[in-house]
């Protein structure tokens, strides 16, 4: 399983807030923008075609490389052991990261959320005029 799947959405880079600094996110835009200039490459061949294994592109296969060892440094700091260390990790990380999530307290989440300038939030928390 390629860890950094889904990390190249569009044209930008997706980096989880927790791993974001400004260098893994550079490095990380490089790594997206390195992979669909090799799709691009072999315009207008189908994702199909393009990750088929026994014939994606060199260039391609490289470039997905290099993302997976960027990831893996800033996740973990070095490469996965093997496939079965990889979305154990993740799936550790998922937990922290949703778990830090619930604790925040709704109030903060609700007021957040509600506007002053008479917007949609404003009318729901308003009290009706007589």
């Amino acid at each position: 399983m390629d860890i950094g799947a889904n990390c190249v959405s569009g044209d930008r880079t997706i980096v989880g807030a927790r791993h974001g600094t400004g260098q893994n996110k550079a490095d990380l835009t490089a790594c997206a923008d390195n992979i669909l200039l090799a799709r691009e490459a072999r315009f207008p061949a189908t994702t199909a075609d393009l990750y088929d294994p026994e014939a994606m592109p060199d260039n391609l296969r490289a470039a997905h490389e290099r993302k997976d060892e960027t990831l893996e440094r800033i996740y973990i700091g070095r490469r996965f052991k093997n496939d079965t260390e990889r979305p154990k990790k993740l799936f550790e990380l998922h937990t922290k990261m949703t778990a830090a999530v619930k604790t925040l307290p709704r109030a903060s989440v609700v007021k957040d959320s509600l506007t002053t300038d008479g917007g949609p939030a404003a009318k729901k928390t308003r009290k009706p005029q007589p």
